[in-house]
Formats: C-alpha cells, sequence, structure tokens
C-alpha cells in the first residue's frame, strides 16, 4: 500500500497524506497520482501533509526535481497553490533542499496544521475563481493513518 494517500474527494482541494518512509515505489505511485490531477486540465489546489512522514531520501527529491522540472508548464498552468504541513526541521531542511534545486512555478506556504493549510489554499482557489470546499472535519483526513501530532510555528513563502 502507498505511504502516500491522496483524497480528492473535496475537489478542487486535494489532500495528500504521507506517513513514515517513502520507498521508491511510494513516491513513484504519489508522483502518478499527481500526473492524473495534471491530467484533468483543472485548476486546484494541494495541501501535502507531511507531518507524520520521514524525510524523503536524496534519490527521490532529485526524482521530485525532475517531476517538476518536466511539469512546469502543466504546474503553472492548473496548480493554483500548495501548503506544505509539515513538523520538524528535518523536513524543512528536506524541502528547501528541493525548493534550491527546483523552485514551485506556484504559489506555496508551509504551515503547522492541515487548518492554516486549507485557508491558505482555499483564499488563493477563491482569487482564482475556484469554489472553495466547506469545512470539514480533519480528523477524517487520512483516516487509519494514525494520530496526527501538533507541529510548530507557521512558516510562510510566496512565490518569486
Amino acid at each position: 500500500m502507498p505511504q502516500t494517500r491522496v483524497d480528492d474527494s473535496r475537489w478542487p482541494l486535494v489532500v495528500f497524506t504521507a506517513v513514515g518512509e517513502q520507498t521508491e515505489a511510494d513516491f513513484e505511485s504519489y508522483l502518478a497520482d499527481c500526473d492524473e490531477l495534471l491530467r484533468r486540465r483543472q485548476l486546484h489546489g494541494t495541501i501535502f501533509d507531511a507531518r507524520r512522514a520521514a524525510p524523503i531520501a536524496a534519490t527521490l527529491r532529485k526524482r521530485q526535481v525532475q517531476w517538476l522540472s518536466r511539469n512546469d508548464t502543466m504546474l503553472r498552468t492548473y496548480r493554483v497553490a500548495t501548503a506544505l504541513v509539515m513538523s520538524t526541521p528535518l523536513q524543512l531542511g528536506v524541502l528547501r533542499a528541493i525548493l534550491w534545486m527546483r523552485p514551485l512555478p506556484y504559489p506555496y506556504c508551509v504551515e503547522s496544521s492541515l487548518e492554516a493549510g486549507r485557508r491558505y489554499v482555499c483564499a488563493r482557489l477563491s482569487e482564482r475563481g475556484c469554489a472553495a470546499p466547506p469545512m470539514f472535519n480533519w480528523t477524517a483526513v487520512g483516516s487509519g493513518l494514525g494520530a496526527a501530532k501538533p507541529a510548530t510555528q507557521p512558516r510562510r513563502n510566496h512565490p518569486r
């Protein structure tokens, strides 16, 4: 079973939930889900909840950069924004390494809670004329994946 689950039931808001260590197969499955979202050719925003994920290995960071490069035009066109929900300095360091190699081609923020991420992405969706999904019970997101632990201070980044 993949270690990153996708929930697109609140389209155009999509929530990815990553848990534990990602194998190469897990990561390729995640990227295939990302490809599928882009094939829809519709505006959407994503939340990537990494609070319970181990930082990805260098080979997977390189693979992420390759995927971002290959999909740059589609991402600029259809990805409205992303919120990355993280809880450890190591996760933030891995993100910085990826962004150093390939900046994201859309607005993003780094948050410590799903709700803060939802607010950010829904505001960007609304700005682009997309219907933001209604409030919902975040405890149901990623059900069966274990309990989320609280994170630290949110950090915001803005597109260049």
